[in-house]
């Protein structure tokens, strides 16, 4: 299923270098200009694909696929030109920039580059597509390929990070992504795992002078997941940020929610002074695996680089 994030403009400065943003999406890790934004995003693991356009069109496209071994891609790059071909593509040639594999076409009028590399560890078959409105940039081209590696796959039972949407977060060990919504005021990405006890939230919210209305650690309250009794309450400083942090307890839901049985929760939320955004995560799971909501802030949810 692929997902399209409503965007109207730029969603914060965080994670700049030179003009260019780190982008972390299933582990993959890819460096783009700072004016291209995801605007579509799949949540399958397996076989998936995000894209990224500017204020004026589709720019690229990410895809990822698991296979069961290692491909002929040379072979797939002369299938994809026959197809491209056959379907009345223009000046169709093969490209390279090793190690990735390419092609460049003309298709509705459109200059389109793809490459392809295969990774064996994780048996992974990246695509890489762009489209060029005017001439192709090659210097920009072959730096965004550069880029792509797959230093945030985890190795198993490891907590997974991810980079989107002005957010930094580091998801728990054995969770996926469940749920992301994507407005230009409004992100939030829900973790959880095949068991179900475990829920874990991360989200970005902007223009907080139309909807915060409360102070910060009541809205903390009525944010957190329905049913939990909260035992706790205070606020810690952190680089210059003040952060609000709760801790509850719920029954844990269906029958073992009869034998007393109880799922501990931790939040966290703070505005950052850099953005004036504001950041709230919450941790839904069984107390002994629970991370505790001070060691959130900053070493697995950040909003800026003094955190």
């Amino acid at each position: 299923m692929v997902c399209r994030a409503r965007v109207t403009a730029s969603w914060g400065t965080y994670g700049f270098w030179g003009g260019w943003m780190l982008w972390i999406w299933r582990g993959v890790r890819i460096r783009l200009p700072d004016d291209w934004e995801m605007l579509e995003f799949s949540r399958n693991q397996q076989n998936g694909s995000c894209a990224f356009a500017d204020r004026y069109q589709f720019r690229l496209q990410l895809s990822w696929r698991v296979l069961s071994g290692e491909p002929d891609l040379q072979r797939m790059v002369s299938d994809t030109c026959s197809k491209l071909q056959a379907e009345g593509a223009e000046r169709v040639r093969t490209l390279s920039a090793r190690p990735w594999q390419g092609l460049g076409s003309v298709e509705d009028g459109i200059k389109t580059t793809r490459y392809i590399q295969f990774f064996p560890d994780p048996r992974l078959l990246l695509e890489v597509v762009f489209c060029w409105p005017e001439r192709i940039d090659k210097k920009r081209e072959h730096r965004i390929l550069r880029s792509v590696d797959l230093g945030a796959i985890p190795e198993a039972g490891a907590p997974t990070r991810w980079r989107a949407f002005g957010m930094d977060l580091v998801a728990s060990p054995r969770t996926t992504l469940n749920h992301c919504r994507a407005e230009p005021a409004h992100v939030e990405m829900q973790f959880t795992n095949d068991g179900g006890d475990i829920d874990e939230r991360f989200a970005r919210r902007g223009m907080k002078e139309f909807w915060l209305n409360q102070p910060l650690d009541v809205w903390l309250r009525s944010w957190i997941p329905k049913g939990v009794s909260i035992t706790s309450q205070d606020k810690v400083h952190r680089s210059q940020h003040q952060v609000e942090r709760l801790a509850g307890e719920m029954l844990r839901p269906g029958i073992l929610g009869r034998f007393r049985e109880r799922l501990r929760c931790d939040a966290v939320a703070w505005v950052c002074p850099d953005d004036g955004r504001v950041y709230s995560s919450s941790r839904l799971g069984p107390g002994d695996t629970t991370v505790p909501a001070g060691s959130i802030v900053g070493s697995r949810f950040s909003c800026c680089e003094r955190l």
